[in-house]
């Protein structure tokens, strides 16, 4: 049996920790000037093969956001509203649930326009859902599922590192590195 309190104190400490992470995620995206405001109202667009994409730009929900800078800024400023109202309220849920579907807007309204799909935001995406349930027994089994899920991740791509033998290649992760954030460089 899972103890109510303890779990009640952990949901607040993840809910600090979450929701803290993702206002640094957004003053990252600001300062590297990656937040849709500042694409400048894009023309070009990529929605992938992803379903869920396609959904969204056949309802024109990304259009509507990325064609003018006043939208976007007004669509991002709402979403970091709702992460302190997560903050401060993080037992109302219908503010996580807002928070969790102005996310996936942003996560596809940004990758259709910059053509580039950016998994590493995907993880706190998932994890967003944890906290859209108020009660503390599925919290707790969320929350343990989404451990074991991103334990799973780690390790089949540990599997496939030591089965291709890569771990023998002494610039694999540089090479890896290198790929991945040229664009840095």
């Amino acid at each position: 049996m899972i103890n109510e309190s303890k779990t009640s104190v952990e949901r607040k400490l993840i809910s600090k920790i979450f929701y803290g992470f993702m206002l640094f995620v957004i003053a990252v995206e600001y300062l590297s000037n990656h937040l849709i405001h500042q694409l400048n109202e894009p023309v070009l667009i990529n929605p992938a093969a992803d379903n869920t994409y396609w959904l969204l730009h056949l309802l024109m929900i990304p259009q509507l956001i990325a064609s003018s800078n006043d939208v976007a800024l007004a669509f991002e400023i709402i979403w970091v509203a709702l992460i302190l109202c997560c903050l401060v309220f993080e037992r109302q849920v219908i503010f996580n649930w807002l928070f969790t579907i102005f996310f996936l807007v942003f996560i596809v309204t940004k990758n259709s326009f910059v053509a580039h799909q950016e998994h590493g935001i995907n993880a706190a995406f998932l994890m967003s859902f944890i906290f859209l349930v108020r009660n503390e027994t599925r919290f707790s089994f969320l929350f343990r599922a989404f451990r074991y899920y991103v334990l799973f991740i780690f390790v089949s791509a540990a599997c496939w590192k030591i089965l291709r033998w890569n771990f023998t290649n002494p610039f694999q992760l540089s090479e890896i590195l290198k790929s991945q954030h040229a664009y840095y460089l």
